[in-house]
Protein backbone atom coordinates (compact mmCIF):
# COMPACT_ATOMS: atom_id res chain seq x y z
CA UNK A 1 0.00 0.00 0.00
CA UNK A 2 1.31 3.51 -0.96
CA UNK A 3 0.98 5.80 1.69
CA UNK A 4 3.01 8.87 0.46
CA UNK A 5 3.86 10.27 -3.04
CA UNK A 6 7.30 11.99 -2.67
CA UNK A 7 7.34 13.33 -6.05
CA UNK A 8 7.80 13.09 -10.08
CA UNK A 9 10.99 11.91 -10.81
CA UNK A 10 13.71 13.76 -12.78
CA UNK A 11 14.65 11.12 -15.21
CA UNK A 12 12.12 9.59 -17.47
CA UNK A 13 9.29 10.80 -20.12
CA UNK A 14 6.40 8.60 -18.77
CA UNK A 15 6.03 10.72 -15.67
CA UNK A 16 7.51 8.16 -13.01
CA UNK A 17 6.67 9.13 -9.13
CA UNK A 18 8.55 8.24 -6.16
CA UNK A 19 6.40 6.87 -3.44
CA UNK A 20 6.76 4.89 -0.20
CA UNK A 21 4.74 2.19 0.79
CA UNK A 22 3.60 1.45 4.44
CA UNK A 23 6.61 -0.70 4.97
CA UNK A 24 8.90 2.29 4.35
CA UNK A 25 9.86 0.77 0.52
CA UNK A 26 10.84 3.40 -1.97
CA UNK A 27 9.25 2.83 -5.45
CA UNK A 28 9.05 4.13 -8.64
CA UNK A 29 5.81 4.13 -10.30
CA UNK A 30 3.69 4.40 -13.62
CA UNK A 31 0.36 5.43 -13.60
CA UNK A 32 -1.75 6.44 -16.33
CA UNK A 33 -2.46 5.60 -19.34
CA UNK A 34 -3.51 2.35 -18.64
CA UNK A 35 -1.81 0.94 -21.89
CA UNK A 36 1.19 1.93 -20.29
CA UNK A 37 0.49 -0.04 -17.03
CA UNK A 38 -0.35 -3.14 -19.12
CA UNK A 39 2.65 -3.21 -20.93
CA UNK A 40 4.75 -2.70 -18.26
CA UNK A 41 3.34 -5.72 -16.29
CA UNK A 42 3.27 -7.58 -19.30
CA UNK A 43 7.04 -7.07 -20.19
CA UNK A 44 8.13 -7.28 -16.99
CA UNK A 45 7.38 -10.67 -16.43
CA UNK A 46 8.23 -11.67 -20.11
CA UNK A 47 11.89 -10.11 -19.45
CA UNK A 48 11.92 -12.26 -16.15
CA UNK A 49 10.84 -15.35 -18.13
CA UNK A 50 13.54 -14.68 -20.68
CA UNK A 51 15.98 -13.61 -18.44
CA UNK A 52 16.98 -9.91 -18.58
CA UNK A 53 18.53 -8.67 -15.20
CA UNK A 54 15.22 -6.38 -14.22
CA UNK A 55 14.77 -4.19 -11.80
CA UNK A 56 12.60 -5.52 -8.89
CA UNK A 57 9.14 -4.47 -9.56
CA UNK A 58 5.60 -5.59 -8.00
CA UNK A 59 1.70 -4.25 -7.92
CA UNK A 60 1.63 -1.24 -5.83
CA UNK A 61 -2.16 0.22 -4.21
CA UNK A 62 -2.68 4.02 -4.17
CA UNK A 63 -5.38 4.32 -1.42
CA UNK A 64 -8.33 6.48 -2.54
CA UNK A 65 -7.81 8.07 0.62
CA UNK A 66 -4.43 9.15 -0.48
CA UNK A 67 -5.41 10.02 -4.24
CA UNK A 68 -8.23 12.27 -3.25
CA UNK A 69 -5.48 14.32 -0.94
CA UNK A 70 -3.17 14.73 -4.14
CA UNK A 71 -2.80 18.25 -6.87
CA UNK A 72 -4.77 17.58 -9.94
CA UNK A 73 -2.13 16.73 -12.17
CA UNK A 74 -0.66 13.97 -10.26
CA UNK A 75 -4.12 12.30 -9.46
CA UNK A 76 -4.16 13.04 -14.01
CA UNK A 77 -0.69 11.23 -13.70
CA UNK A 78 -0.78 8.45 -11.27
CA UNK A 79 -4.53 7.08 -10.86
CA UNK A 80 -5.05 5.48 -8.06
CA UNK A 81 -6.01 1.64 -7.26
CA UNK A 82 -3.47 -1.21 -8.60
CA UNK A 83 -0.50 0.64 -10.01
CA UNK A 84 3.15 -0.55 -11.47
CA UNK A 85 5.77 -0.19 -9.53
CA UNK A 86 9.86 -0.80 -9.78
CA UNK A 87 11.87 -0.98 -6.39
CA UNK A 88 14.15 1.90 -6.26
CA UNK A 89 17.88 0.67 -6.44
CA UNK A 90 19.62 2.87 -3.85
CA UNK A 91 22.42 4.74 -5.21
CA UNK A 92 21.48 3.55 -9.08
CA UNK A 93 23.33 5.03 -11.80
CA UNK A 94 21.86 6.01 -15.34
CA UNK A 95 23.58 3.96 -17.71
CA UNK A 96 26.28 6.38 -20.23
CA UNK A 97 27.05 4.19 -23.28
CA UNK A 98 30.12 6.26 -23.52
CA UNK A 99 31.72 5.34 -20.17
CA UNK A 100 29.98 2.11 -19.25
CA UNK A 101 30.20 -0.17 -22.15
CA UNK A 102 33.04 -2.22 -20.20
CA UNK A 103 29.74 -2.99 -17.41
CA UNK A 104 27.43 -4.90 -20.12
CA UNK A 105 28.56 -8.39 -20.65
CA UNK A 106 28.01 -9.26 -24.67
CA UNK A 107 25.27 -11.80 -23.57
CA UNK A 108 23.98 -9.26 -21.94
CA UNK A 109 23.86 -6.79 -24.86
CA UNK A 110 22.45 -9.39 -27.15
CA UNK A 111 19.43 -10.35 -24.75
CA UNK A 112 18.13 -6.91 -24.16
CA UNK A 113 18.69 -5.98 -27.92
CA UNK A 114 16.71 -9.23 -28.57
CA UNK A 115 13.84 -8.52 -25.71
CA UNK A 116 13.37 -5.46 -27.25
CA UNK A 117 13.08 -6.18 -30.80
CA UNK A 118 10.43 -9.12 -29.99
CA UNK A 119 8.34 -6.32 -27.75
CA UNK A 120 8.70 -3.87 -30.48
CA UNK A 121 10.08 -1.60 -27.88
CA UNK A 122 11.87 1.71 -29.17
CA UNK A 123 12.60 3.16 -26.51
CA UNK A 124 16.06 2.04 -25.70
CA UNK A 125 18.71 4.47 -27.33
CA UNK A 126 21.27 6.29 -26.69
CA UNK A 127 19.79 9.50 -25.77
CA UNK A 128 17.08 7.40 -23.90
CA UNK A 129 19.08 4.42 -22.69
CA UNK A 130 16.44 3.50 -19.92
CA UNK A 131 19.23 1.18 -18.41
CA UNK A 132 20.41 1.44 -14.74
CA UNK A 133 23.76 0.40 -12.82
CA UNK A 134 23.91 -0.18 -9.22
CA UNK A 135 27.08 -2.49 -7.91
CA UNK A 136 28.45 -2.20 -11.70
CA UNK A 137 25.45 -4.33 -12.55
CA UNK A 138 23.25 -3.55 -15.26
CA UNK A 139 19.35 -3.20 -14.79
CA UNK A 140 16.41 -2.95 -17.19
CA UNK A 141 13.66 -0.89 -16.59
CA UNK A 142 10.96 0.95 -18.47
CA UNK A 143 9.04 -0.58 -20.73
CA UNK A 144 5.81 1.39 -21.59
CA UNK A 145 6.39 1.97 -24.95
CA UNK A 146 6.25 -1.77 -26.24
CA UNK A 147 4.45 -2.92 -28.82
CA UNK A 148 4.30 -0.07 -30.47
CA UNK A 149 2.70 -0.20 -33.75
CA UNK A 150 4.48 1.91 -35.47
CA UNK A 151 7.57 0.17 -34.95
CA UNK A 152 10.10 0.49 -37.97
CA UNK A 153 13.63 -0.82 -39.01
CA UNK A 154 15.13 2.39 -38.30
CA UNK A 155 13.76 2.03 -34.70
CA UNK A 156 15.81 -1.32 -34.41
CA UNK A 157 18.94 0.31 -36.10
CA UNK A 158 18.51 2.85 -33.79
CA UNK A 159 18.88 0.10 -30.30
CA UNK A 160 21.76 1.28 -27.85
CA UNK A 161 23.66 -2.38 -28.67
CA UNK A 162 22.70 -3.20 -32.18
CA UNK A 163 25.54 -1.83 -33.37
CA UNK A 164 27.55 -3.59 -30.67
CA UNK A 165 26.11 -7.49 -31.09
CA UNK A 166 26.85 -10.11 -34.11
CA UNK A 167 23.38 -10.14 -36.06
CA UNK A 168 24.89 -13.16 -38.37
CA UNK A 169 23.02 -14.86 -35.16
CA UNK A 170 19.79 -14.55 -36.85
CA UNK A 171 20.81 -16.74 -39.40
CA UNK A 172 22.47 -19.50 -37.86
CA UNK A 173 19.70 -21.93 -37.89
CA UNK A 174 20.44 -23.77 -34.61
CA UNK A 175 20.58 -20.03 -33.07
CA UNK A 176 17.03 -19.28 -33.93
CA UNK A 177 15.58 -23.20 -33.00
CA UNK A 178 16.93 -22.47 -29.51
CA UNK A 179 15.70 -18.61 -29.17
CA UNK A 180 12.09 -20.01 -31.20
CA UNK A 181 11.73 -22.77 -28.18
CA UNK A 182 12.16 -20.24 -25.60
CA UNK A 183 9.80 -17.68 -26.88
CA UNK A 184 7.48 -20.69 -27.17
CA UNK A 185 8.23 -22.25 -23.71
CA UNK A 186 7.56 -18.58 -22.20
CA UNK A 187 4.66 -17.71 -24.18
CA UNK A 188 3.12 -20.79 -22.57
CA UNK A 189 2.49 -18.61 -19.63
CA UNK A 190 0.70 -15.77 -21.58
CA UNK A 191 -2.70 -16.10 -20.64
CA UNK A 192 -1.36 -16.12 -16.69
CA UNK A 193 0.19 -13.13 -17.11
CA UNK A 194 -2.93 -11.70 -18.73
CA UNK A 195 -5.05 -13.17 -16.11
CA UNK A 196 -2.73 -11.55 -13.39
CA UNK A 197 -3.56 -8.08 -14.89
CA UNK A 198 -5.62 -6.04 -12.30
CA UNK A 199 -9.75 -5.73 -13.19
CA UNK A 200 -9.28 -2.31 -12.50
CA UNK A 201 -7.24 -1.62 -15.65
CA UNK A 202 -9.90 -2.62 -17.85
CA UNK A 203 -10.92 1.46 -17.31
CA UNK A 204 -9.52 4.53 -18.12
CA UNK A 205 -10.99 6.62 -15.55
CA UNK A 206 -10.33 5.90 -11.73
CA UNK A 207 -11.90 5.53 -9.24
CA UNK A 208 -14.87 6.02 -11.18
CA UNK A 209 -13.90 3.11 -13.89
CA UNK A 210 -16.88 3.71 -15.84
CA UNK A 211 -14.62 4.25 -19.57
CA UNK A 212 -13.01 1.46 -20.95
CA UNK A 213 -9.95 1.47 -21.92
CA UNK A 214 -8.84 1.12 -25.18
CA UNK A 215 -6.05 -1.79 -24.45
CA UNK A 216 -5.56 -4.51 -27.53
CA UNK A 217 -4.60 -7.72 -25.80
CA UNK A 218 -5.08 -9.72 -29.17
CA UNK A 219 -2.52 -7.35 -31.32
CA UNK A 220 -0.09 -7.47 -27.79
CA UNK A 221 0.23 -11.29 -28.50
CA UNK A 222 0.56 -11.07 -32.33
CA UNK A 223 3.78 -8.42 -31.64
CA UNK A 224 4.88 -11.70 -29.47
CA UNK A 225 4.42 -14.46 -32.20
CA UNK A 226 5.89 -12.60 -34.81
CA UNK A 227 9.14 -15.59 -34.06
CA UNK A 228 6.82 -17.62 -36.44
CA UNK A 229 7.18 -16.07 -39.33
CA UNK A 230 10.62 -15.54 -41.19
CA UNK A 231 10.32 -12.22 -41.53
CA UNK A 232 11.37 -11.33 -37.89
CA UNK A 233 14.49 -13.38 -38.34
CA UNK A 234 15.44 -11.08 -41.89
CA UNK A 235 13.93 -8.02 -40.54
CA UNK A 236 18.16 -6.62 -38.84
Amino acid sequence: MIVEVIGKVDQGYSNPYECLDEDGNSFIVKGLPRSSQVNEWICANLATAFGLPIADYELVEIPEELYFGLDFDTQFDLGCGPIFGSKKIPFAQWFEPKTMQHIVTEEEKLKIFLFDYWVKNADRNSDNTNLLVSDRRIRVIDHNSAFDKNYTREDVYGHIFYDQIDCTWFNDLAFRSKLEEQFEGILLNFDNIIGSLPEDWQYSDPPINTLNATIDLAAIESTLRRYTNDDFWFFV
